[in-house]
């Protein structure tokens, strides 16, 4: 897992540079505390949301609001920047490697699962 950069012209990325124009970013997350934050979230989401304090609905779903202020409790670093820089690097690497081609895409937090 490496650190996650935020490149002006494309979002975030998981690389050394920006795969798009191949500068090196802006520093968002490094890998250790990326690793952190992803293992924490996913757990709380899918395992243990009532000890994070994650209310979820009928259909899992939550609050991006409440997920925010959860990963904020454990992680005093951790704020929404941080969380959409993991979901948006996540989801990236998950459709490119399924070979699907993916466009730049603003990640706007409301509602996880």
């Amino acid at each position: 897992m490496d650190d996650i950069r935020e490149c002006d012209t494309h979002g975030y990325f998981a690389r050394e540079t920006c795969p798009d124009c191949d500068r090196v970013g802006t520093l968002i997350l490094s890998q250790k505390r990326r690793r952190r934050l992803s293992k924490y979230l996913s757990g709380a989401l899918r395992h243990f949301p009532d000890d994070a304090g994650i209310e979820l609905d009928s259909r899992g779903w939550t609050d991006a609001y409440d997920a925010v202020e959860a990963v904020k409790g454990k992680y005093s670093w951790a704020d929404a920047e941080t969380i959409a820089a993991v979901v948006s690097t996540t989801l990236k690497d998950v459709l490119r490697s399924m070979e699907t081609s993916f466009e730049q895409h603003t990640v706007t937090l409301s509602k996880l699962r």
